[in-house]
C-alpha cells in the first residue's frame, strides 16, 4: 500500500502456487491445474495493494442493474471465491445456476470443462435465438 500512496510501482507477490510456496493463494491440487491452463503470456502475480480493495468490492450490489439473462458457475469446493455468494446472486436474479464439485480451477479443466462448455453453448444458442 505504501507503494501506491508514494507512487512507486506496486509490489507484487505470486499469485497462485503449492502449498509453502508463499503464493497469494496456496493449493497443491488447485496449482495442478492451474499449471495445465495458463499460457505463456500469464504472469502468476497479483500487487498486494490489490488486495485492500478486494474486502470493500461487493459485486452483488451491482445485480439490479442487470437486464439480460445470466448464467452463473460454482465450483463447490472452492476455497478462493466460495459459492455461497454465487447462490446468492443467481438467487436474486432468477439466473441460470450450474454447480460443480471442484475447486477454483477445477471449472477450467476435464471432467468439469467439457460439462461447463456444453451449458455456455446451450445458454448462449437459447438466448440468440430469442
Amino acid at each position: 500500500m505504501s507503494h501506491a500512496l508514494t507512487g512507486r510501482a506496486p509490489y507484487h507477490v505470486r499469485s497462485v502456487g503449492p502449498v509453502g510456496s508463499g503464493s497469494a493463494y496456496e493449493s497443491n491440487d488447485d496449482w495442478a491445474k492451474a499449471q495445465t491452463i495458463i499460457g505463456l503470456s500469464w504472469s502468476n502475480r497479483v500487487a498486494m495493494r490489490d488486495f485492500a480493495s478486494f474486502p470493500m468490492f461487493r459485486a452483488i450490489k451491482y445485480l439490479p442493474r442487470v437486464n439480460c439473462p445470466v448464467q452463473f458457475f460454482g465450483c463447490e469446493q472452492d476455497k478462493l471465491t466460495p459459492i455461497g455468494p454465487t447462490l446468492q446472486a443467481a438467487k436474486q436474479i432468477k439466473a441460470e445456476l450450474h454447480c460443480y464439485p471442484t475447486g477454483h480451477y477445477g471449472i477450467y479443466v476435464e471432467p468439469a470443462k467439457s460439462h461447463a462448455l456444453a451449458a455456455q453453448v446451450k445458454f448462449l444458442c437459447n438466448e440468440l435465438r430469442g
